[in-house]
């Protein structure tokens, strides 16, 4: 007996324990896409792992009690075999539409399946017309009915033809929770948003998208009346599904109007016209009702304004707090984030994309200031890693590099208290890059097209003065010498003073450390050079165990400018100009290794040069040996010539 479910819904709704949302995911209707947002709404761990419908049907209900989420090409009798009360939703497509772009998938798909494989053979030598009517292929005749009644259509004794078919999809479709529309995928996105009080959509790349070689439009009558022929009913459910969600679109405009319509006043007085994109259907209108139109960029700001609310509800017992942990294998509570890989390895990440910015809705306490770590993985080229930048509720934040390598880093920021006392109900951090790039193009050989940045696995925040929860770069932050270094500047240190060193001194001397245009993620010599002509630096610590070069130039800086080593250990020189301090001498046990190695250094340049000197001279002789007989001869003909 299947379950049958009322549902009298108006946003602000969280999932209860005795409840499981299923998703209906009827095939070529922007399923895949779908999918992706709503697993980004759940942990992964409460996701049921298997989306087919013939390895659900083999789980046992205690192995399926531990999942919120299913979603699947599953038909409405999944509510058999659950054992909590389903919260359905599906979405469903234009019949005409969704025939040809499922004819067109079958064609190039790779198929396991013996009994798909032969359907694919029809699709690869039929036409269009006769594939719809061939009576062995499954999946273009009233599917999207069929999976609504709870019925797969090669175990019917029923014709799926029958009428009867229509009845019990309408009947089981009206206790469902959502119902979206591929031809409104925007709008379906938004109400979706609403009713479960998730973060409105900003932009969604959609996934799994067919080439479209077969247009509607240009196909012949006769082509479109066997399909229409094939789905009648279909067609009817269509149109049932559409006054769904015009009646729920409806319902939620006029909710939020009454909620929030000050402020919607106020924004569809005028709005910047630069921000058109950001709606919900990209700069088209949406028809909330009869007697007032709302663009995409004023719902999606009532829909902000409805999150905001449902966030505070969902979190009213939980306590803000100054040290959290996020890994991006749980539910993401902001927009901006494509979906979750990594799992193979242990370390899940997110890209960032289809939009420059990506967010994070944390709900903070304020009292102190905080420090924020974060893990990037890789990213679509250096560029795109150089540009990144970080905000907290729109403000700025210093952005300090604590590891790079060619693609990846890890980076380090302070939120000032007064940033995570907001009115809203959370902080938002914004990360920004300049550009997107598709993955086919930045990684030759791959055939994702997604638009990404870069690719993230951890945030963490904490205290400024305590230590994170995950070390993500250890040295030297677990030292005697840094400690004793930090101990050190914290005496002497002048309010007046400006510091330069490396990165991880940023967090306990945010004030000291000015920042130089373009966050050096790189600890170039013209970095160094451009830092120390713009700045009048007092104090310069130098890290020993860096690249040589590097220490080097910065030594010959220091030298320039005329400052002295005032402590060492074995693994900080600092070094101070005009201090009281007593200086230390250059040949002294921890000053000297710093100028000893830059000396070795160089050393073993002017031997390579001497080298490359005297190889040089030794191939220009040879050259000119043999060719002195050719000069000579040449320089004979030229004075003839002349004579």
């Amino acid at each position: 007996m299947v379950k049958t479910i009322t549902s009298d819904r108006t946003g602000n709704y969280c999932l209860q324990d005795h409840e499981q949302m299923c998703f209906v995911h009827i095939p070529k209707t922007a399923g895949t896409t779908m999918s992706a947002i709503l697993e980004s709404q759940f942990d992964h761990d409460r996701i049921c792992p298997t989306p087919y419908w013939r390895e659900l049907k083999v789980m046992s209900r205690e192995s399926l009690l531990q999942y919120q989420l299913l979603r699947g090409h599953f038909p409405y009798s999944v509510s058999e075999l659950i054992p909590k009360s389903p919260v359905f939703i599906t979405m469903f497509r234009d019949p005409i539409e969704r025939v040809i772009s499922a004819y067109e998938f079958m064609k190039t798909c790779v198929i396991m399946h013996p009994r798909a494989r032969k359907v694919q053979e029809k699709a690869q030598t039929l036409s269009l017309k006769d594939y719809v009517r061939d009576p062995d292929v499954n999946g273009v005749v009233n599917s999207q009915t069929m999976m609504i009644a709870g019925r797969e259509i090669q175990d019917l004794k029923v014709p799926a033809t029958d009428p009867v078919w229509l009845d019990i999809a309408k009947e089981n479709l009206r206790g469902f929770a959502w119902v979206g529309i591929t031809e409104r995928f925007w709008e379906s996105v938004g109400v979706l948003s609403y009713q479960f009080g998730w973060p409105p959509p900003d932009e969604i790349q959609r996934l799994m998208v067919g080439s479209k070689k077969l247009r509607r439009e240009n196909l012949d009558p006769d082509v479109i009346d066997a399909i229409a022929e094939c789905n009648q009913l279909d067609l009817e459910m269509y149109d049932y599904a559409q006054s769904l969600f015009a009646q729920q679109y409806e319902a939620m405009i006029a909710d939020l109007q009454a909620k929030y319509g000050s402020v919607m006043a106020q924004q569809a007085s005028g709005h910047d016209s630069a921000h058109e994109q950001e709606g919900l259907s990209a700069g088209a209108k949406v028809v909330g009702t009869e007697s007032q139109q709302l663009d995409g960029v004023v719902v999606r700001s009532l829909l902000e304004q409805h999150y905001e609310a449902c966030f505070a509800t969902a979190h009213a017992h939980t306590t803000a707090s100054t040290r959290l942990t996020f890994t991006f294998d749980k539910a993401i509570p902001g927009n901006g984030w494509h979906r979750l890989e990594g799992l193979e390895r242990d370390e899940p990440f997110r890209w960032t994309g289809p939009r420059n910015v990506s967010t994070l809705d944390l709900k903070l306490d304020g009292t102190d200031d905080l420090a924020c770590e974060f893990r990037i993985l890789n990213s679509t080229t250096s560029e795109v890693l150089q540009s990144l930048s970080v905000q907290a509720n729109g403000t700025p934040l210093n952005l300090a590099p604590l590891h790079r390598d060619s693609y990846g880093a890890m980076f380090r920021c302070k939120i000032p208290k007064s940033l995570a006392k907001t009115e809203k109900p959370f902080t938002r951090l914004s990360f920004h890059v300049d550009q997107t790039v598709a993955l086919n193009i930045s990684q030759p050989g791959n055939e994702d097209k997604r638009q990404v940045g870069v690719a993230m696995s951890l945030v963490q925040v904490f205290p400024v003065d305590s230590q994170p929860d995950v070390e993500m770069i250890k040295s030297p932050i677990d030292s005697e010498p840094w400690f004793e270094a930090i101990a050190f500047l914290k005496q002497h240190l002048q309010p007046d003073q400006l510091l330069f060193a490396p990165n991880a001194f940023r967090l306990p001397f945010p004030d000291y450390i000015p920042y130089v245009e373009g966050n050096p993620i790189d600890l170039t010599i013209n970095y160094v050079d451009k830092t120390l002509r713009h700045h009048p630096y007092d104090w310069v610590v130098i890290h020993k165990g860096m690249n040589d070069v590097y220490v080097g130039w910065l030594l010959l800086q220091v030298l320039l400018r005329r400052l002295k080593p005032v402590l060492a250990n074995s693994v900080f020189v600092i070094f101070a100009k005009d201090s009281p301090l007593p200086h230390l001498g250059y040949r002294s046990t921890n000053v000297r290794p710093a100028f000893a190695g830059y000396i070795k250094y160089m050393i073993q340049r002017v031997n390579q040069s001497e080298r490359l000197r005297s190889f040089k001279q030794a191939v220009k002789g040879i050259y000119t040996k043999s060719g002195d007989a050719r000069i000579s001869s040449t320089e004979e003909t030229t004075n003839e010539e002349k004579g």
